[in-house]
């Protein structure tokens, strides 16, 4: 994602600095939202560009950036933009072509009965543990962060999380031994 673009539709430099603070605070949830309702990683992308295109037009409205409302906010035009890219994009298509982009992906890369595997392994967690996951390793938030979007203290998080891995270890079989 290009965020020089997004500069030149701001003014001042005061605003292009903010925006950038402000783009490297939310770029992650953004793609975040984006790749858990769109589920295709090339939509999700240009989910986000869309995304925060339409924040640096509209940045006046966004207020403080380290504030609750401020993520509310952002997390709604980001849900909002997936979900009409979704309909627009995913939802016209033929299923058999949706899930073609899997069918491409090369044995080469990975070892498809491990990916199996944890897929498995982390299908059995709750919703909101998947949640923590995805957020905790596909996406690199810290405990503080997710903590904050769910309003728990990081130490909970770290709670969750080591209980999150032990699950997993003992549906995969921890291999220590």
């Amino acid at each position: 994602m290009l965020l020089l673009p997004m500069l030149e539709l701001l003014e001042t430099d005061e605003e292009k600095s903010k925006f950038q603070l402000f783009y490297y605070k939310y770029k992650n949830l953004v793609m975040y939202i984006s790749l858990h309702r769109l589920k295709n990683f090339h939509l999700a992308e240009e989910n986000c560009q869309d995304v925060f295109f339409a924040l640096a037009k509209h940045f006046d409205k966004v207020g403080e950036i380290d504030s609750l409302e401020t993520k509310g906010y952002v997390y709604t035009v980001a849900t909002g933009f997936a979900i009409n890219k979704y309909n627009k994009e995913i939802n016209k298509q033929p299923k058999n072509e949706i899930y073609k982009n899997y069918a491409d992906i090369s044995d080469e890369n990975f070892d498809l009965y491990n990916v199996t595997e944890i897929k498995i392994a982390v299908d059995g967690l709750s919703d909101v543990e998947k949640e923590y996951f995805r957020l905790k390793y596909l996406y690199g938030f810290t405990s503080k962060e997710i903590g904050e979007m769910f309003n728990e203290s990081p130490s909970n998080i770290r709670r969750k999380m080591q209980i999150i891995k032990s699950k997993l270890k003992e549906r995969l079989g921890d291999n220590d031994e």
